[in-house]
């Protein structure tokens, strides 16, 4: 191996996509995305959230769930637990997230992805069915701004434009770090004609670090 690919390999998936940025992030972040490529890293954090939805969330609902998108219910104080892991197993340069939802009285649902850089600052998240959320990474200097580029569909193996926007609507989600072990999160979805869709927040702590 030489040492630019030594180096390469190293890295954090995503710390390209911060740039010079990346240094200037709070230590929970650089935890949190610290899986690198072509490694076996693993990361954990859990929280608990409270995730909101409108009517036309719960008409979508069954969607999400044979599809294994998104969150199908709504509820306070849910806990969940999300597992980051390099992609090399799937011969992948990525990252996998792999989300577990504790909703009372139902069995956990689980939401994984895959997060693969796209150039730029820009990422592609590809859900199980092929459908992906195209978002740009920003630091803002304050939090990391996850802002909405689009969706795609994986077709063949290629990430088309797919424009879901009409059905679903436009997605945005940021994360703001609390102290070196935690951080608050937002997502949210909002339609253009009929509002709020989607959304949950809350706080994670890391519990298990990628690398000593």
């Amino acid at each position: 191996m030489t040492e630019t690919s030594a180096t390469e390999t190293s890295a954090p998936v995503l710390k390209n996509i911060f740039g010079d940025d990346w240094h200037k992030l709070p230590r929970v972040f650089h935890r949190h995305y610290a899986c690198r490529a072509g490694t076996d890293d693993t990361a954990v954090c859990e929280g608990v959230l409270d995730i909101r939805t409108s009517w036309l969330g719960r008409l979508l609902a069954p969607l999400f769930y044979l599809s294994g998108t998104l969150v199908p219910y709504a509820g306070t104080n849910i806990r969940a637990k999300v597992t980051f892991e390099s992609a090399q197993k799937s011969g992948r340069s990525g990252m996998a997230f792999d989300r577990v939802f504790y909703f009372p009285g139902r069995k956990p649902y689980r939401f994984r992805s895959f997060l693969q850089p796209t150039g730029g600052n820009q990422i592609t998240e590809t859900t199980r069915l092929g459908l992906g959320w195209r978002a740009a990474f920003v630091w803002t200097g304050e939090k990391i701004d996850m802002q909405h580029r689009g969706y795609s569909l994986m077709f063949f193996g290629k990430a088309l434009p797919f424009p879901a926007e009409w059905l679903i609507g436009r997605s945005h989600a940021s994360e703001t770090a609390i102290d070196d072990d935690r951080f608050a999160m937002t997502m949210d979805i909002t339609h253009p004609l009929w509002g709020h869709v989607l959304g949950y927040s809350g706080i994670f702590s890391m519990t298990k670090d990628a690398t000593p």
